[in-house]
């Protein structure tokens, strides 16, 4: 794996890890999250996911299931229960392309040796 995978892995597992953490701890963007319609239980269930699929970021052999659990949330995040629309952000976009990037550094990395 390249130097610059790891160092993509490393800061959107940690954006990831933090948002997560503040949203599990301190209930960040709670009110944004209910006013699109989702109920508190996927606001905590989403926070623990991104939390811990952040720090799966952070290695190597658990970085491919860390980003495919936090493009399914991202995924599910997208439709809108309130308006009944689906529609990533411009964030989500970025955060998609990201996860993207390091799922495919991982399918054709080669294996370390050891």
């Amino acid at each position: 794996m390249t130097r610059s995978a790891h160092l993509l892995a490393g800061l959107v597992g940690v954006f990831f890890a933090g948002i997560g953490l503040a949203k599990v701890g301190g209930q960040f963007g709670l009110d944004d999250f209910l006013e699109l319609g989702w109920p508190f239980w996927v606001f905590e269930i989403t926070g623990v996911v991104e939390l811990f699929a952040g720090l799966a970021l952070l290695w190597p052999r658990t970085r491919r299931a860390g980003a495919l659990a936090l493009l399914a949330v991202i995924a599910v995040l997208c439709w809108q229960p309130a308006t009944h629309s689906y529609s990533p952000t411009a964030g989500g976009s970025v955060m998609i392309t990201l996860l993207l990037a390091l799922l495919i550094s991982t399918v054709f990395a080669k294996p370390d040796p050891g």
